[in-house]
């Protein structure tokens, strides 16, 4: 699941962006799209964003929550803010095939392996269970765009095929 609707800060780098009021309300009220998943357990990342969304949905659920290691944002943390025209075009570079340009210490390349392995390792540790894990959408979309081969871009926001997002 991606987090949820942050307060975005252009003095703050987006990986300490807190959530929005409108985003708190969006994840509890998210809940219940998750729960038809019958998650056991909700695995976040370390980016204030989805620590603040996952709790959210784990308690509506009454789920267990644990950090994660390997299921953070494509690395871009030193980036400065991005207005929106300017992020767009910085997302559509990003996902033009081949995704090897990064856009941090991080390429793009290697993010969906490293995200897509570190949730595989959390499902071997429970393999019949659902685990739900509170990430961000660019690294989801680059691990969909892996797997179906295409990347959509629609008003700035990347559309990889169907992936739940509160």
């Amino acid at each position: 699941m991606k987090h949820s609707l942050p307060q975005v800060e252009p003095a703050v780098t987006p990986p300490q962006w807190r959530l929005s009021a409108v985003g708190r309300e969006r994840g509890a009220a998210f809940a219940q799209a998750v729960a038809s998943l019958q998650p056991s357990v909700i695995v976040t990342r370390r980016e204030a964003k989805a620590v603040e969304t996952a709790p959210l949905v784990a308690e509506a659920l009454t789920l267990p929550l644990t950090r994660g290691v390997g299921v953070q944002e494509q690395e871009r943390s030193h980036r400065p803010f991005l207005a929106a025209a300017a992020f767009q075009v910085a997302m559509a570079h990003l996902f033009t095939p081949p995704p090897a340009w990064g856009w941090g210490p991080e390429p793009a390349a290697p993010a969906p392996t490293r995200f897509t392995r570190a949730g595989r390792s959390r499902l071997a540790q429970s393999p019949d269970e659902p685990v739900v894990v509170s990430a961000h959408g660019t690294v989801s979309a680059l691990c969909v765009a892996g797997v179906r081969g295409e990347i959509r871009l629609r008003g700035g926001s990347v559309e990889a095929g169907r992936h739940w997002s509160s």
